[in-house]
């Protein structure tokens, strides 16, 4: 789970805008995730594909290992309750689900290092951290199952 949030960090490196921007603009790479239930508007209650959004942050020119790169900050955060979703997957209302709430969390940060002429990615750092708690309709004394990560990945360019 940790690095499947990462999966579109470590493609190929940042989408990066169109134009020159300078230190400490931000810009947003949007990627399809599942689940979430619409909570407001004409789709109320319906489960659908959502999206998270990474937000980049041009940090400037860094010294990193006694080079210096063109320096990007990338983060994630994703907070859902997984429940309805689960419920609508199994073809029954959540009232009728064994699943309570399935609480998610995900919050994590993406350093890229790009080269100063080709801005390709050199080396990214990725560290995350997060939990699941799973709380069932058949008990209420609280969840049944949690799990709480943390995780480090790195890529390097050789």
């Amino acid at each position: 789970r940790q690095l499947a949030a990462y999966v579109n960090f470590f493609d190929m490196g940042p989408i990066l805008p169109d134009g020159p921007v300078n230190v400490g603009e931000t810009w947003k790479e949007t990627v399809g995730y599942a689940p979430i239930t619409v909570a407001a508007g004409a789709d109320k209650g319906k489960n659908i594909n959502s999206r998270i959004d990474y937000e980049m942050t041009y940090r400037g020119k860094a010294e990193h290992k006694g080079k210096t790169y063109h320096h990007i900050e990338g983060k994630i955060a994703q907070d859902t309750d997984a429940a309805p979703y689960l419920a609508d997957m199994m073809g029954v209302k959540l009232e009728a689900s064994i699943f309570k709430a399935v609480k998610l969390k995900l919050d994590g940060k993406v350093d890229y290092y790009l080269d100063l002429v080709t801005l390709d990615p050199v080396e990214i750092l990725a560290t995350s951290q997060g939990s699941i708690d799973v709380e069932v309709t058949t008990y209420t004394g609280g969840p049944v199952y949690q799990e709480r990560f943390k995780s480090r990945a790195s890529l390097v360019r050789k």
